[in-house]
């Protein structure tokens, strides 16, 4: 936040008010504070399409992908908060990572395509 001191004091509350976190980012550094919330926020939304879209392609319905998808996103994201990102894994990596790595290498022609929407 720019500006008076007054004006940015009440932006600070604000913010705070509606749950954010005001920080002090140098004028000439704003542009990276936008670009990694615009790729944390575009990129979570993107992966969330690509699983999506696996899931559509065994036939489940989108409303049955996204209660599926949800829980695993949000506990990970928990736990990315909370423990940091080399223990923040959950569900099927935690228990399967190798496995799922060679699983995917050998059906890689039977996994649909994904496409832009």
């Amino acid at each position: 936040m720019e500006g008076e001191t007054h004006a940015v004091r009440v932006a600070r509350q604000i913010a705070r008010a509606l749950g954010g976190s005001p920080v002090r980012i140098a004028g000439s550094k704003k542009i990276l504070y936008h670009a990694a919330a615009a790729m944390a926020a575009g990129h979570v939304l993107a992966l969330e399409e690509a699983a999506m879209q696996l899931l559509l392609s065994l036939g489940m319905r989108r409303s049955e992908a996204v209660r599926a998808l949800l829980p695993l996103t949000r506990q990970v994201l928990e736990n990315f908060e909370t423990l940091g990102p080399r223990v923040a894994w959950t569900g099927p990596i935690t228990k399967w990572r190798g496995r799922i790595c060679k699983h995917c290498r050998n059906h890689r022609r039977n996994l649909p395509k994904l496409t832009r929407r």
